[in-house]
């Protein structure tokens, strides 16, 4: 295209590519833009795919982190403190021999 001396345009870049540089532009009385004409630059896919890479770690290492809690939690079940008092003696102690056995 050609256009006259004073000619403002608006550039736009395709899908894909981000415009660097001032959209819009003026023809000069020298033939020159002003400002310069700015590039159209492809879009870098690498952002998306470090983003999304990103995101799928700290899925894993969260689902990581709740798989090895529940495993933590369950062993924990199984397990209990009993606290008695040995020193207290009934009459049936003292003839009885007491005797303590659990069963799987």
């Amino acid at each position: 295209n050609t256009y006259r001396f004073g000619t403002n345009i608006t550039l736009e870049c395709d899908d894909g590519y981000m415009l660097e540089g001032i959209s819009q532009i003026q023809c000069q009385e020298d033939f020159s833009w002003d400002p310069p004409v700015p590039a159209c630059k492809l879009t870098s896919r690498k952002s998306g795919s470090v983003g999304l890479g990103v995101a799928a770690a700290a899925v894993l290492l969260l689902l990581g982190a709740g798989i090895i809690w529940k495993i933590i939690s369950k062993q924990k079940q199984g397990f209990y403190h009993t606290y008695e008092n040995y020193n207290y003696k009934t009459a049936l102690d003292q003839i009885t021999e007491k005797k303590c056995s659990c069963l799987a």
